[in-house]
């Protein structure tokens, strides 16, 4: 019974995203409760009412969501909350959301506390696929220069700890370095000018 109420959660978290996760974990708790006390007293009528709200409840739940959404928010798995993942590894069909496109400009400087930040204002219930480039000045930008791009598509989600992306982010500059053959001059910051900066370029994508 455990067993089948794990994998109906792993489903949910799998393809409803992890607000409807809370949603019915908290109503089955509701409904687990309620039946525990009808077993104390089957007497109580009340405790009846609150089992066939729980049951209609999630019931509507998964009705609703399954009209509203034509393509699943599915969540990130967990190993990728500790790790990164890169988009190519998941080998199920996904759909990336071109209009929701954005980019992000981080100081190295202060990357940790930069991605914190980024991290904090992604959508919750939502998954992104992302690339990343390396600019060693702002006006390099700003001329539209040619940026160094130091990864393949990878995915992130709020739920991401910020020490992970920032870890990858400096074993990346690393191969950068070692690729080709900059020096240290390279990733240091500049003394007058803005920079380093890594631009993140990140989308939306869900799978079908």
């Amino acid at each position: 019974m455990i067993l089948i109420l794990l994998t109906f959660l792993l489903f949910i978290f799998i393809h409803f995203g992890v607000l409807v996760f809370m949603q019915i974990t908290i109503l089955l708790i509701i409904l687990f409760l309620s039946n525990l006390l009808i077993g104390i007293n089957p007497l109580l009528k009340e405790f009846y009412i609150i089992r066939i709200i729980s049951i209609c409840v999630i019931i509507f739940i998964l009705y609703y969501n399954s009209l509203t959404s034509s393509i699943a928010t599915a969540a990130i798995l967990p190993l990728s909350l500790q790790r990164i993942s890169y988009y190519e590894e998941f080998r199920i069909n996904k759909i990336i959301d071109s209009n929701s496109m954005k980019y992000k400009l981080l100081n190295l400087k202060d990357i940790e506390n930069e991605i914190t930040d980024f991290l904090y204002k992604l959508d919750f219930n939502d998954n992104y696929i992302v690339t990343m480039e390396f600019i060693q000045e702002k006006r390099y930008f700003e001329i539209d220069e040619p940026l160094i791009l130091l990864s393949k598509p990878f995915m992130i989600n709020r739920f991401n700890f910020p020490k992970t992306i920032s870890n990858f982010i400096y074993e990346r500059l690393e191969h950068m370095m070692d690729f080709y053959y900059f020096d240290d001059s390279v990733r240091l910051e500049c003394k007058y000018r803005e920079g380093p900066i890594i631009q993140l370029k990140y989308a939306k994508f869900y799978f079908e």
